[in-house]
């Protein structure tokens, strides 16, 4: 039966199920000088502010008759530093790819890379992630175009002391695309990659756009103690490339959609078990997300919706079940106007949840990337970029912050939280005592603290000055009890609360508490 808790002001009603959500939290409304661009790739640069949160670049390729500009949000700051691009051009060439790089000029900070591969036969710009200084440019090695269309940060291959750059060239006058290393100090070129199916065509439509994509993969697959990366290609298709020479190792036939129509980064898993980390590839021309081997890029998981166009986006989220193996997400955009994000256990390839665009939000989750912290604490952010198509509406890039459990209790009864609409969901208390008293308790902080007797871990503050609800209620024969929570509640907004939920069957002998839950709420 529903009913409403003491202070917080939280609906109660019932429902099923269990798992891990993500609410709305920081909200990055275009500036005022934005397009209808502004989100159209989102990159997460890490705490360049050294303020304990992640900072991201936003990209409005729109911007200045095309010519492009770049929204380097910090955290610590009320206002974005803004990067506009050179050079006024229809091609909404500038920010076309934006890549998190390892520090390159020695702050102590991680900086980032951005391409401009219609600037002549293409440009990389090097800035500082603290300030948004150029710290270096790169341009296209003669008889290379299209340099600078995907990128990627890389390790240290020259032994400078500096990180190198993954460069895409993706299409040359009269032949296939190349992929380059280049170095994060002087621009210098390391390695030249060539395609395995490279051929002479007759003009750049026709190439097989070697380079459309790169990534480093993290894994060292043929054993020359160097990381080593994937590279797409229209024809060879998922080509993975040493790190150390720039050869490549093996590949996935072909064809698939050409430059710009598939992103790929690493997983950060190893969903094979064969020792090398796997990577995600989002495709949305096909309409499908996959995760695909990082030791020979074969297919190993396939996400589809319903619609097509599903895949334009995809990124890392961090552990968000709570198994211990990082998961992810996949972005979409379908043509019958379904737009948002689904998340995928990394364990099993299950949807653990799915997010739409909300009212008014026209091309919603265009773009991903993540895991970040950029709301300082502690848990796994995933930034979402949302362009809009339609001029009248408000682009916006979000970060939407992970609700968690944590802590152990003492027996079977756990806590978590499912949602089921944009800022709604439902706590849910499993594996209690049929018909037992139970308790719930509400905190504003955290707790580790074990009650004497019985011996019950205690996991929420419940100090009077931090205690905001604590309830007893009797569990229904089934043993779940569920509790619907408007997250965007008005009288807790911007509050984290703690909750525990507590089986007292057998008290005072004994008892059992679940697990701790944080619930943050939205701004």
């Amino acid at each position: 039966m529903p009913c409403r808790l003491l202070l917080p002001a939280l609906l109660i009603l019932a429902a099923v199920g269990a798992g891990q959500s993500f609410h709305r939290g920081i909200d990055w409304a275009a500036p005022p000088s934005a397009t209808y661009g502004y989100g159209s790739l989102v990159t997460v640069i890490g705490d360049a502010d050294l303020d304990g949160k992640d900072d991201v670049v936003v990209s409005d390729p729109q911007w200045g008759q095309f010519a492009g500009r770049l929204y380097v949000h910090h955290s610590s700051a009320a206002f974005p530093l803004v990067i506009n691009g050179p050079v006024a051009l229809s091609s909404e060439s500038f920010g076309t790819a934006v890549a998190r790089t390892g520090d390159l000029n020695g702050d102590g900070v991680f900086d980032f890379v951005v391409g401009h591969p219609l600037l002549g036969n293409g440009v990389v710009f090097a800035y500082s992630g603290a300030d948004a200084s150029l710290l270096l440019t790169v341009f296209a090695p003669p008889g290379v175009s299209w340099f600078g269309q995907s990128l990627d940060g890389f390790s240290d291959l020259d032994g400078d002391g500096v990180d190198d750059i993954l460069v895409g060239a993706p299409s040359l006058p009269n032949g296939p695309g190349l992929t380059f290393l280049v170095s994060g100090a002087t621009g210098a070129v390391l390695w030249i990659s060539h395609s395995p199916l490279e051929v002479t065509l007759p003009t750049p439509t026709n190439t097989n756009w070697y380079g459309g994509n790169v990534s480093r993969l993290g894994g060292d697959v043929d054993g020359d103690l160097f990381e080593d990366l994937v590279v797409t290609d229209q024809l060879a298709g998922h080509v993975i490339v040493s790190g150390g020479t720039g050869v490549a190792l093996t590949y996935t036939p072909g064809p698939i959609p050409p430059v710009g129509a598939r992103r790929i980064v690493p997983a950060g898993i190893d969903v094979d078990g064969d020792g090398i980390g796997d990577y995600l590839s989002a495709g949305p021309a096909g309409g499908d997300a996959e995760v695909r081997s990082g030791a020979d890029g074969s297919s190993l998981r396939i996400h589809s919706v319903t619609g097509g166009g599903f895949g334009s986006a995809a990124a890392r989220t961090g552990d968000l079940d709570g198994d211990g193996i990082g998961d992810y997400a996949f972005a979409g955009l379908t043509w019958s106007g379904s737009a948002g994000f689904r998340a995928y256990s990394g364990a099993t390839g299950a949807e653990i949840w799915a997010v739409v665009s909300e009212p008014g939000e026209t091309g919603a989750a265009v773009s991903l990337d993540g895991p970040a912290d950029a709301e300082g604490d502690a848990y796994p952010d995933l930034v979402v970029g949302a362009p809009s198509f339609v001029g009248t509406q408000v682009a916006r890039s979000y970060a939407f912050a992970r609700h968690a459990k944590y802590g152990l209790g003492n027996g079977p009864l756990t806590i978590d939280f499912v949602r089921f609409a944009p800022l709604t969901g439902n706590v849910v208390v499993a594996n209690a005592t049929p018909q037992a008293a139970g308790l719930v308790a509400v905190s504003l902080l955290p707790a580790q603290t074990l009650f004497p007797a019985p011996s019950v871990p205690i996991l929420v503050d419940v100090q009077p000055a931090s205690l905001v609800l604590l309830e007893g209620f009797p569990y229904p024969l089934s043993g779940t009890l569920s509790f619907s929570v408007a997250l965007d509640d008005p009288y807790v907004v911007g509050i984290p609360l703690f909750f525990q939920a507590f089986d007292l069957a057998g008290w005072p002998a004994t008892a059992r508490s679940s697990n701790g839950l944080l619930l943050l709420f939205a701004p």
